[in-house]
């Protein structure tokens, strides 16, 4: 049951993070975060499978693709999981180094809440603004 809540907290804050839907992309490097970005984005415009941690292909795999559409372009990469606040800094860090061949332009905007218990956060979607998309794919794992 847990894994269903806090999506209805996903779109405001993607708006909160500065995601234009109009000019800008979404992505994440797991199916269900491209998945649940695609169904809970702002207007349900759907994400990229930005695979930079070299996971199986997945139906995301097959369809078109950044680097056919988006070069030059901002988009938003959004992690999502199940952690304290005080780990999110990992996660930035871990992000970004791993984002930072294929953008121009990086800047860590946030985690935020999207669940919380007791009044602590328990999950977050980690936001990152990722400007002048060079049109550089992470390597296939050609992992099925």
């Amino acid at each position: 049951f847990r894994q269903s809540v806090g999506w209805d907290k996903l779109a405001p804050a993607l708006e909160k993070a500065g995601y234009d839907p109009k000019t800008d992309f979404l992505m994440g490097d797991k199916y269900q975060a491209a998945s649940i970005l695609s169904f809970y984005g702002p207007t349900r415009k759907r994400a990229y499978f930005f695979n930079i941690s070299d996971t199986r292909k997945n139906q995301f795999s097959y369809w078109p693709q950044m680097q056919e559409r988006e070069v030059g372009k901002t988009g938003y990469f959004v992690v999502l999981e199940k952690t304290h606040e005080s780990a999110t800094s990992w996660y930035k860090q871990h992000y970004l180094n791993r984002l930072a061949p294929s953008f121009k332009k990086l800047t860590f905007e946030g985690a935020y809440p999207i669940y919380s218990k007791n009044g602590e956060g328990v999950k977050y979607a980690i936001i990152f603004k990722c400007e002048g998309y060079l049109g550089k794919a992470p390597e296939d794992p050609n992992t099925y």
